[in-house]
């Protein structure tokens, strides 16, 4: 179910993206994007754009209806990023974002702490 993209330059790993494809009920199939990272030294070249592209496609590929991520209320750079490819806040009161904001995804079903900076939820419509 989950996916590992990345962005390689040469040889060196410079950003990766991790997906994840699963139903959510009454949505049908969403496709979750995670942690999005980008070397220091390669943003502002592309880089995490692409690498979002290439999660959308492999969830359109394996079904996905719903596109949907989360991102640092604090990050202004991924936000626009995220706002410029279709990206708008997504309410975590609804059915989609109540899934997406459950302790499996917001502190990790492995028990793990929560993410330090508070997190936005988005979606493509």
């Amino acid at each position: 179910k989950t996916s590992v993209l990345v962005a390689l330059v040469g040889e060196r790993v410079m950003g990766s993206a991790d997906l994840l494809v699963e139903d959510v009920g009454a949505w049908g199939t969403a496709s979750y994007v995670v942690n999005v990272c980008v070397r220091d030294e390669a943003r502002r070249q592309g880089l995490g754009r692409r690498l979002v592209q290439s999660a959308e496609q492999r969830g359109v590929d394996k079904g996905a209806e719903a596109m949907v991520l989360h991102v640092d209320v604090d990050n202004a750079a991924a936000r626009r990023l995220y706002e410029a490819m279709g990206y708008v806040e997504l309410d975590a009161q609804s059915s989609l974002g109540a899934h997406f904001t459950g302790d499996d995804f917001v502190g990790g079903a492995d028990g793990a702490s929560p993410p330090s900076a508070p997190q936005l939820l988005m979606a493509k419509p």
